[in-house]
């Protein structure tokens, strides 16, 4: 590829994570569905849970597709199976629709699309590969800050259904922008070779164990925080522009925190990286269990999200530093089914304890617990020399 075409994958790689991000925006949704659909809070948020589940599940397996299909179609495609799941959960308006449509489809194509701009940035400036995973995690963070906002104001005026239909035809739009910046920059499938070497077994798989119980703890500490962040406020007697803002801000710490990490990992080793992110989460969550004011509460879930934003984005660095290249789309879809198992028991069960106390508090200290687990693991890491494998 020219230069130009590396730039034009990096900029479809981001546009595609961008769109996508904006499954991270449904604590909008949370309160709206418990009075259109008559659910409980946990119920609510199992819809949620179920996109993450079924994104990593598509991460797993998602690399096989990454080498073998056509850019161009496998960015429209993707997008385009997003939209149809969109439409389908707000045109039913029920709750097997949402688990179905918003759930299964949407978040099987979230799996596909961010799986595949972290791939498509490795390609497109390899030598800068920190830079490249930073800019497409936040991204993906930038998504959900925006359309939390969009979702709010769309819901206020014309319903869920209608903000549902507003990211589907987005969607639609995003997928053949990137499929032209892909034709345009000539990038192909890397067919037969790339993908005998996905079918290698992995080695240091004691590694591969470690980088999983780190991901998923630290995952855990963010996404709990990230998939209630407007009930949390609310819950502290927040009004409902600072609910709206407090989603939308740990979002924009998620993006933060994704492209500081991606310069910092092109300079500094990862597994320190790690330790330092996940020390601050846990000191920050211990904290927001107590506090009681809206706008202290706010500023704590930004900084929540710009721990969780930084350390999402070293992890497929670090895989790609302590596995190389040619493994690493493989090795990072087992490490990240600790991010989807992550995302199933986390949300759901900062709903449940909220359905049960009231508030948020023994929810985000049980967050900090989770994040000093990250923090032993990335001081184990720390002895483990990078080395490709």
């Amino acid at each position: 590829m020219r230069l130009s075409g590396h730039w034009a994958v990096l900029t479809a790689a981001v546009l595609l994570s961008g769109a996508l991000g904006s499954v991270h925006a449904f604590s909008v949704f949370i309160a709206p569905l418990e009075h259109a659909l008559g659910a409980t809070r946990a119920e609510i948020s199992l819809i949620y849970s179920l996109a993450i589940v079924s994104l990593t599940a598509v991460m797993l397996v998602g690399h096989a597709a990454h080498v073998r299909i056509a850019p161009p179609l496998l960015a429209s495609a993707t997008c385009l199976v997003a939209a149809l799941g969109l439409l389908a959960a707000g045109w039913s308006g029920r709750y097997a629709g949402f688990l179905v449509g918003y759930g299964l489809l949407f978040g099987a194509a979230n799996g596909m699309g961010y799986g595949y701009a972290l791939y498509l940035a490795a390609r497109a400036v390899p030598a800068r590969i920190g830079f490249g995973m930073g800019a497409v995690t936040a991204a993906y963070a930038l998504g959900a800050t925006v359309f939390a906002k969009v979702f709010a104001l769309l819901i206020a005026r014309a319903g869920v259904s209608a903000a549902l239909a507003g990211l589907a035809a987005f969607l639609v739009v995003v997928g053949l922008g990137a499929a032209l910046l892909l034709r345009r920059a000539g990038l192909a499938a890397q067919g037969g070779d790339a993908a005998s070497r996905v079918a290698r077994p992995v080695p240091r798989r004691g590694l591969v164990t470690v980088l999983w119980a780190g991901f998923g703890l630290g995952s855990a500490a963010g996404l709990m925080a990230m998939g209630h962040a407007a009930g949390i406020v609310a819950a502290v007697g927040g009004r409902p522009g600072e609910f709206v803002l407090g989603a939308m801000l740990i979002g924009l710490g998620n993006a933060c925190g994704g492209l500081a990490a991606g310069w910092l990992c092109d300079r500094w080793p990862a597994a320190r990286l790690m330790a330092v992110l996940s020390g601050g989460s846990a000191l920050v969550l211990f904290a927001l269990a107590g506090m009681v004011q809206p706008a202290w509460v706010i500023a704590g879930l930004t900084l929540v999200g710009f721990f969780y934003g930084a350390l999402v984005a070293v992890y497929p660095v670090a895989v790609s530093g302590y596995f190389g290249p040619r493994l690493a789309g493989k090795v990072y879809g087992r490490v990240f089914t600790a991010w989807g198992l992550a995302g199933l028991a986390g949300p759901w069960m900062a709903g449940a304890v909220y359905d049960v106390t009231g508030h948020y508090g023994p929810a985000l200290a049980i967050a900090g617990a989770a994040a000093l687990g990250a923090l032993a693991v990335a001081i184990v890491l720390l002895r483990r020399p990078q080395a490709a494998a």
